[in-house]
């Protein structure tokens, strides 16, 4: 139907802090569950969603000082919420500014920034294993792919007789 080309739903007219303070409550005590209703509903809901939580990585990477360092190129609503939470619960990502400058002038980082990806993502492993981390190696579990040694191998963080290390 020609008539219905471009048209949105209400709901997407909502400004979003009504749909963070009003909306999201009505849907679910749980910010997670009331995200996943509103993905469920259509594809622009999902890609509403999406926007929302790529703003809050972008502030939250303004407000840690690292949007120099890292960027993303994720898409799907379940990797920018891992991403999220990575980046909010990393500590303190300032002190890799430097570092990486450095490291970038040592031919140590190709690009800058480092985009993070859904390989990055992922290889960071479970949220509870993450929190159980050392706050460095929190970090290097989400950018040390894209760290390389003098023989090029990346760095990565790996569990190994249950024990995590740096290897590469």
């Amino acid at each position: 139907d020609g008539s219905r080309a471009g048209w949105q739903h209400p709901l997407f007219n909502v400004p979003q802090d009504v749909q963070r303070e009003v909306l999201f409550p009505l849907l679910g005590d749980d910010l997670a569950i009331s995200l996943a209703h509103l993905r469920r509903t259509c594809r622009l809901g999902n890609q509403r969603v999406s926007a929302d939580i790529s703003s809050i990585i972008d502030h939250q990477l303004i407000d840690k000082g690292i949007q120099r360092i890292i960027s993303y190129d994720l898409t799907a609503t379940n990797l920018l919420l891992r991403l999220l939470c990575f980046i909010d619960n990393g500590s303190d990502w300032a002190v890799w500014g430097p570092i990486i400058n450095v490291a970038k002038h040592h031919g140590r980082v190709r690009d800058l920034p480092m985009t993070v990806t859904s390989n990055d993502v992922e290889g960071v492993g479970s949220r509870r294993l993450f929190d159980s981390r050392i706050e460095a190696l929190r970090q290097l579990s989400l950018i040390g792919r894209h760290l390389y040694q003098s023989d090029n191998s990346s760095l990565r963080v790996e569990r190994i007789d249950n024990e995590e290390r740096l290897s590469g």
